[in-house]
């Protein structure tokens, strides 16, 4: 039997290819195993025609000795200590540097997403996921999209992708997983141009959301940027997804997603110290009197809803202005 360690970085390279394909013609089996942001569901062909077998899942020791186990026709698979086997496993991957993991760029909005979607639903099944931390930024977040957001119908499709990245993200932070979200709120700084009234929307759900009793909220760190920052996402140590204007529109042209651990790790150390200098930012800015009852993480979270209540309300007046323009001006 023939095991391929796939990583976005090996796949790269000829000789695992040759190796496979002597493999692959000789007629012995092939088993891909990946690992390292590589998913088993993305793979090129051929090895996609492969039953592959993706090392983050918990039942990765389980599956791999089931199939050694049939092919050289043992009857009974060995029992394993799972949890040792685990732990091994994550110290292995913890230790991985792949440089040269090549980045990817995207520029259908759809496509991101489902890369997201991917890497978020790895990162729910990892043993290591309340232990690991999500770092998000956006226009409100995706923590603000709703159902009934306005989207014209031909864009059905791209707003269920949306709130299946919002459940995910819920999931993880019900989970125990770290997630640190960057609010960008709307202000006379950034300023949405189209879709006042969707902004009213969202900024009115993010304060009912953030008001409420969720238990994803006791996992959920708050920043308020006035001046907005680009869309990013840091998905534990799987991922990374930047944003990128292209030409004068609104919204992001492309994407950058990258899956090499130097360039995550640097990113996770470069946002970690701009988080927490936006924290409190936010704190000092928007926050009470410290009450010695509240803790700095709630004190941040009510500094946050006050943030948004102030935001709504320039929301309305601006939107209120604009309907007497065009009420004045026929």
């Amino acid at each position: 039997m023939f095991l391929v360690i796939c990583s976005p970085a090996s796949l790269t390279r000829p000789w695992i290819n040759f190796e496979a394909g002597g493999a692959w013609f000789k007629g012995i089996p092939v088993i891909p195993i990946c690992h390292s942001g590589q998913r088993k569901d993305q793979l090129p062909y051929p090895f996609s025609a492969l039953q592959a077998i993706q090392i983050e899942d918990p039942g990765f020791g389980k599956a791999l000795l089931q199939a050694l186990c049939a092919h050289f026709q043992i009857p009974r698979t060995p029992e394993v200590d799972s949890a040792r086997l685990r732990k091994k496993i994550e110290k292995a991957i913890a230790m991985i540097s792949s440089p040269d993991a090549s980045p990817q760029i995207i520029h259908d909005p759809r496509e991101r997403t489902k890369l997201i979607i991917d890497d978020l639903r790895a990162l729910l099944k990892s043993p290591s996921a309340p232990r690991e931390t999500v770092w998000t930024s956006a226009f409100l977040s995706t923590l603000a999209i709703g159902p009934d957001d306005p989207y014209p119908k031909e864009d059905q499709d791209y707003l269920a992708l949306l709130l299946e990245e919002r459940e995910l993200l819920l999931s993880l932070a019900r989970k125990g997983c770290t997630v640190k979200c960057i609010i960008s709120p709307a202000n006379k700084n950034y300023i949405r141009h189209a879709g006042i009234d969707y902004a009213i929307k969202r900024t009115s759900r993010l304060i009912d959301f953030i008001s409420g009793q969720d238990p994803a909220l006791d996992h959920i760190q708050w920043a308020i940027s006035e001046l907005g920052t680009k869309n990013l996402y840091i998905l534990g140590h799987l991922s990374c997804f930047e944003g990128y204007k292209k030409g004068i529109h609104q919204g992001y042209g492309l994407t950058l997603r990258q899956t090499s651990r130097d360039v995550i790790s640097a990113n996770i150390d470069l946002h970690s110290r701009f988080f927490s200098d936006l924290a409190a930012r936010t704190l000092t800015q928007w926050g009470e009197k410290r009450d010695i009852q509240t803790s700095q993480s709630d004190l941040i979270r009510i500094a946050a809803i006050r943030c948004l209540r102030v935001s709504l309300q320039f929301l309305a007046e601006f939107s209120q202005g604009m309907h007497g323009d065009v009420q004045s001006n026929p």
